[in-house]
């Protein structure tokens, strides 16, 4: 009698246990969701003229739990140029931004250009920032 009631001791005790893990760790898992929302993912920089170097900051915020990691910033051709603001880890709620150029020399017409952003934001690990604008010649 006494060892079905230490096996079931235990195995009460192994069964809370268990779940005590299983909650930790489920409210550890929420608590660290990073989330990269930007506050515009175009921008149209409207007519300018050929020669002019175009710059625009996208800014962004971590509004997750957890520290949102901008792993890498890809520009979809030679003539942009996208760099972060000195850092690639944010604190909840902490803010960056990304800085785009586009050197407008030797086009001519509608220009649209975009910048891959990828994190560690689990609900969209790839961000596409998208500008545009409409160069004309010099007269």
């Amino acid at each position: 009698m006494k060892l079905k009631l230490l096996i079931v001791f235990v195995i009460a005790q192994a069964f809370l246990l268990t779940n005590y893990f299983a909650i930790s760790y489920s409210l550890t898992a929420k608590t660290n969701n990073p989330k990269i929302v930007f506050e515009e993912l175009t921008h149209d920089f409207g007519k300018v003229a050929q020669g002019t170097v175009l710059e625009h900051s996208f800014k962004f915020k971590n509004e997750g739990s957890g520290k949102l990691i901008v792993s890498s910033i890809r520009a979809s051709c030679g003539c942009t140029g996208a760099v972060l603001d000195g850092k690639k880890e944010f604190e909840e709620n902490e803010s960056g931004e990304i800085k785009v150029t586009l050197n407008t020399q030797g086009r001519e017409g509608i220009q649209i250009k975009t910048v891959f952003v990828t994190s560690n934001d689990s609900t969209q690990t790839d961000v596409v920032l998208t500008f545009k604008c409409e160069i004309y010649k010099n007269q």
